[in-house]
């Protein structure tokens, strides 16, 4: 076989070929979103607009936020600081998402964060999720509770 032609084969395999697998890639992560129920951002709009309707818990502090948005899920993550006792905020959610139509589904508990303390309650709207999570005090982190807004 020819030197040259062997260079041109290498090149294809090892440049073109997965040039082309990343567009098709690319391609149809773009057109599963545009096809989806979150396109152009619907889902993650509503959980933005949710997220200003539903109460802070007195005394929270807001100390940071994120957002997701892709074609199969949404998200929006707030996250607070407190020293508040997690069985007065457990209570406040109860009878406060009730009042929203919100419906309790379930509480689990966690090590992720401290062992023993880590909780959240996971209510439930429709499409729509929201967990109250509680880190746990004593955490080195800025937070020990969220409110967490998702779509899937």
């Amino acid at each position: 076989m020819n030197m040259g032609r062997l260079k041109v084969k290498t090149w294809v395999k090892t440049t073109i070929l997965p040039a082309i697998f990343a567009s098709i890639f690319l391609l149809l992560v773009y057109v599963a979103k545009d096809m989806s129920p979150n396109r152009g951002d619907a889902k993650l709009k509503e959980l933005q607009l949710l997220s200003t309707q539903i109460p802070v818990f007195p005394g929270f502090r807001k100390v940071g936020t994120h957002q997701t948005s892709r074609f199969l899920d949404a998200g929006v993550y707030d996250y607070y600081g407190s020293p508040a006792k997690y069985d007065e905020v457990e209570r406040f959610y109860i009878s406060t998402l009730a009042q929203y139509g919100w419906v309790r589904i379930n509480e689990e508990s966690s090590n992720i964060y401290k062992e023993g303390e880590a909780r959240k309650l996971i209510f439930k709207n429709g499409e729509y999720r929201l967990i109250v999570e509680y880190a746990g005090d004593g955490t080195n982190r800025s937070w020990n509770y969220a409110l967490n807004f998702l779509w899937r």
